[in-house]
């Protein structure tokens, strides 16, 4: 390799492709349900983040934080590191971006919104469980 393609490689490895970053913007703004933006933030905020971690900050069940963290892998977004799995941004550069966008699509979100939002998902969750075991 010459020292001009190391040099485009180590430019291209600073910047995140545009496509990853409106994929970002694409799912932290889904207004249907903010699962997807508590779970990018949460990795934005830890520089990655374990399953356990994703669960305990979002209140998400496992299943659902692995099925959204395959569908961003899937798309180049993140990636999956190691055992215990360490989920991660593809870059540094993509992870700053990721920090940029989550402030800016919820800029009054706090830490206590979050906290409030995975103490209802538990509740919804526990609930759903007791009227499923009710039920049969």
């Amino acid at each position: 390799m010459t020292d001009e393609t190391l040099s485009a490689t180590h430019q291209s490895l600073q910047q995140p492709p545009e496509d990853l970053t409106a994929e970002i913007y694409r799912e932290a703004l889904k207004e249907t349900t903010t699962a997807v933006y508590d779970i990018l933030r949460v990795i934005a905020e830890e520089a990655g983040a374990v399953y356990g971690t994703l669960e305990e900050r979002t209140g998400l069940a496992r299943s659902t934080i692995r099925y959204h963290v395959a569908r961003l892998e899937d798309s180049g977004v993140l990636e999956r590191i190691g055992n215990p799995v360490l989920v991660a941004f593809v870059s540094t550069a993509l992870l700053d971006r990721a920090r940029e966008i989550t402030r800016k699509v919820r800029p009054d979100d706090q830490a206590e919104d979050m906290a409030e939002r995975a103490e209802n998902r538990r509740a919804y969750r526990e609930e759903h469980q007791q009227s499923v075991e009710g039920s049969a």
